[in-house]
């Protein structure tokens, strides 16, 4: 189940929950627990946006790849491909 951030319009209080897409809108009904303020579900955006359609090449730094092919010259038989 995702997880929601919520915020009061009064005094900027936040909290997160945890609920099903269906019922995300629920604390909404209840007033805030500090001030009695109403509540808004703030939106949030992923920070992290792509996919590893191109696979592991591209999106891996050169310090690494260079380890793994340093291990795969130590250990012949590893099963490492680079």
């Amino acid at each position: 189940m995702p997880t929601y951030l919520y915020k009061c319009k009064n005094c900027d209080s936040e909290f997160e929950e945890i609920h099903r897409i269906a019922e995300r809108e629920k604390p909404l009904n209840d007033p805030c627990d500090t001030c009695s303020g109403e509540i808004q579900l703030i939106p949030q955006v992923p920070s992290v946006m792509y996919s590893m359609r191109d696979g592991f090449n591209r999106h891996t730094s050169e310090g690494f790849k260079d380890r793994m092919r340093e291990i795969k010259r130590n250990h012949p038989a590893s099963n490492i491909n680079i």
